[in-house]
This record gives structure tokens, sequence and C-alpha cells, in this order.
């Protein structure tokens, strides 16, 4: 039988992504997690918003203590790629002011954690272009964004093409396929219900 592998990510934000100022989910679910990764022998990666990150360091180090990865999930859980879909109140980042951005959100994570951050995944899975090459450009070795529920495309991780992050290419940067269950029927027009959210999984996108 072929081995499978599975890559885990959780992202480190407000409550409810950009919609709340509170961070229940990060100081009280944090240790319950960290209990069950132990608990599983599970390496993680947190994928933390910079500034979620500069308000709680001494979480972002005690899951580094844990022997977790810390990455970057932008400076302000922004959309910094290309909209997949309409999210009433957030614009996206014009493709000029994204490297500096993410340049920021990882000083802020390295000055925390003291070492090179070399992973990223985008707020709400809008990736793009303009990215990918950013993060290439930075340094960054992987890229944990692709959303399988809605390209159909890439089933295994790629390098993706300096002209179409979403194709095969020659980057160095390496693209990790977030999960969907392909096999599901979807009323959503944009298959969203096939994804790892929970929200879209139990109550639909109706």
């Amino acid at each position: 039988m072929r081995e499978i592998q599975v890559v885990f990510g959780i992202d480190m934000e407000t409550d409810i992504g950009s919609w709340t100022p509170f961070y229940e989910g990060v100081t009280k679910g944090t240790p319950l997690l960290l209990n069950l990764f132990a608990k599983k022998s599970i390496p993680v990666t947190a994928f933390w918003v910079a500034d979620t990150a500069r308000r709680f360091p001494e979480i972002v180090r005690e899951m580094e203590s844990a022997g977790h990865e810390t990455g970057t999930h932008s400076l302000y859980h922004e959309t910094v790629g290309d909209s997949l879909f309409e999210i009433p109140g957030t614009y996206p980042l014009l493709p000029e002011e994204v490297q500096p951005r993410i340049k920021l959100a990882t000083d802020i994570l390295e000055d925390i954690v003291g070492h090179k951050v070399v992973s990223w995944r985008c707020p709400r899975l809008f990736g793009g272009t303009h990215v990918t090459n950013a993060l290439e450009a930075l340094g960054y070795e992987c890229d944990a964004t692709y959303p399988m529920y809605f390209y159909n495309e890439q089933l295994f991780p790629y390098h993706p093409s300096q002209e179409n992050w979403t194709e095969q290419g020659s980057l160095n940067l390496i693209e990790i396929i977030q999960f969907a269950d392909m096999g599901m029927e979807s009323k959503d027009d944009y298959g969203r219900e096939k994804d790892q959210w929970p929200l879209y999984r139990t109550q639909s996108t109706e």
C-alpha cells in the first residue's frame, strides 16, 4: 500500500477571520491543540497573522518550543492574492503592496522566533501569481494556499510557474494543496462546501 503523508496547518488569527477583535481561539484553543498534538505526536505548521503574533509572542514561542513550525499568514489577515469570490467589506491589496507587506509580516515573526520563517498561507486561500513570485523573492520555501475545491487541477505538491501560480513551473517555491472532498456534491457555485472549513461543511453555503 502506498504511504499517505498529511501536512497539518492551523491559522492563528482573530476569531472568525477578519470580522471580530477577539482571540479566544488563540488564547484558549491553543493549549488544547498543543495537548492533542503532543498526545498524537503530530507536528504542525502554525500560520500566524503577524499582528496576532505581535500581541501573543509568548504563544508563538510556546508552539515553537513544542516542536511546531511557525509560518506567516499575512500582516492583518488581508486579501493578499486574487479574490475567488466577493466578500463584503474586504478589498484585495494592490499587487505593488504585496511584497512589502509580506516582508513586514515576515520580519515581525522572525524577530519573535529568532530564525528565518519559510512557510506561508494566504488568508481565505486567495492566492495569486504576484504572491508566489513575491514569496520566491523573499526566500520562502513553501506556500500552503492552493484551494483544490476551486481550481480542481493540482492534486500533489508542485513548483508553480512564474506566469501562472496554479500551473506547474520552475519556481523553487513548493505549493501545497489544500484538501477538499472532490467526491462531495456541492450546491455552491464555487464548490466551497467541498473545502475543509467546518461551517461550510456542516451548514452549507446557502
